[in-house]
């Protein structure tokens, strides 16, 4: 009972920083309608970032800063440049797809050439750097966190989209740009909001993610494995969909990591070979 409790917990602070990271992605499609594959990337960059803040100035208030505001004025940026103004972009998702790897690429390279290619984590703080452990079960605290930090993220996610006029708005002008024009909404704006937002929550994953599976050459790639069957699963574009396979994804992997090693991956892909069958569009579709 016992080991079955902390395979779960520990599949489930996973799934929770796998949502965290998801949820930028499945934010950015639902709302802008834009495949961004770069978000291994971008957790690579700020978690590496984040490392190395604190390296320098013995701070995780400032490391957390820097991952998030770099990570978002990153998104924005990126907007500004290749996505604002051009319709065919935002209409064909292949390119899409290739400018994310492009990107990819630029920031595995960049990182490559400011640490080496060393793997480097961020040390726990004191305050989350213990275990606890319940009905025979021993969960280090930071796991915790993770399944915290995840269910606050889904709720501000949802308060910010269901009860705020930003979101109204946002969700309006997917279907109907011109309609916010005249109501004196700026969309070109609004989906800048959507771009930065969605970055930030890759950069916070990045920020939580270096103290638990770190920062090293390649796990941007790991990151798009995971990532890419729970927006399948949960269905392009929903948050609830992504927050239900963020668990399932999560506890997957656990419990074949620790009953299954050798087949730790096929449970996650089975898990989508399912969903394909019975559930083609994933378990919720984007309103």
């Amino acid at each position: 009972m016992g080991q079955w409790l902390a395979v779960t917990v520990n599949g489930l602070a996973f799934g929770m920083l796998l949502f965290i990271l998801a949820s930028g992605l499945t934010l950015i499609f639902g709302l802008a309608r834009y495949v961004n594959l770069a978000h291994g990337g971008v957790y690579l960059f700020t978690a590496y970032l984040a490392i190395e803040t604190y390296t320098r100035t013995g701070s995780y208030w400032a490391a957390a800063g820097m991952a998030l505001g770099s990570a978002a004025a990153l998104g924005a940026l990126l907007y500004a440049l290749f996505v604002r103004g051009r319709a065919w972009l935002r209409a064909n998702p292949l390119p899409q797809v290739l400018l994310s790897f492009g990107i990819i690429y630029v920031i595995s390279d960049l990182m490559q050439a400011r640490y080496h290619g060393l793997a480097q984590s961020l040390p726990l703080p004191d305050l989350v750097s213990g275990s606890v452990t319940v009905a025979g079960a021993t969960v280090t605290e930071y796991r915790i966190v993770l399944v915290v930090a995840g269910i606050l993220v889904a709720v501000f996610l949802w308060l910010l989209l269901s009860r705020t006029s930003f979101g109204s708005a946002v969700r309006a002008g997917v279907d109907d740009h011109e309609m916010l024009s005249a109501i004196g909404r700026n969309p070109e704006l609004l989906f800048a909001s959507v771009f930065a937002i969605g970055f930030a929550l890759i950069g916070l994953s990045g920020l939580l993610g270096s103290a638990f599976i770190g920062a090293s050459p390649g796990v941007e790639y790991t990151i798009i494995l995971y990532t890419l069957p729970i927006i399948v699963i949960g269905g392009m574009g929903s948050l609830q969909g992504a927050f239900i396979a963020s668990i399932l994804v999560g506890i997957g992997d656990s419990i074949g990591k620790a009953y299954f090693p050798q087949l730790s991956l096929f449970l996650i892909f089975a898990i989508v070979v399912l969903t394909l069958a019975f559930r083609p569009e994933g378990l919720m579709r984007n309103a």
